[in-house]
């Protein structure tokens, strides 16, 4: 087995633990203040309600507000839908950083 195969078989064994790890707790904790600002900022009826709400309370682009209200769309309002796309960049980000490194 070559060098690369174990690092590749290295990383997706940690994705996968990562993957269980955030699974598990995904549904069992209450959102934090952070996470219940953005899901409502998030959760306007139309992008442009989420552009203006944002406008009024954030300092930041609303990317990331456009993004959750997207997926709030594909997912529905339960709190693990939500974390779900959070998660999901987690997991890209470890997978980015373990290929850079």
């Amino acid at each position: 087995m070559g060098l690369f195969l174990k690092q590749k078989t290295a990383l997706l064994l940690l994705l996968g633990v990562l993957f269980g790890l955030l699974m598990a707790r995904m549904g069992s904790m209450s959102l934090w203040i952070d996470e219940d600002f953005t899901l409502r900022n998030a959760g306007q009826p139309t992008l442009a309600a989420v552009m203006t709400q944002s406008a009024m309370t954030e300092r930041r682009p609303p990317l990331s507000f456009w993004l959750f209200h997207l997926w709030g769309r594909l997912v529905g309002p339960q709190e693990w839908g939500w974390r779900w796309l959070s998660s999901a960049w987690l997991l890209l980000a470890v997978a980015a950083a373990a290929r850079l490194a």
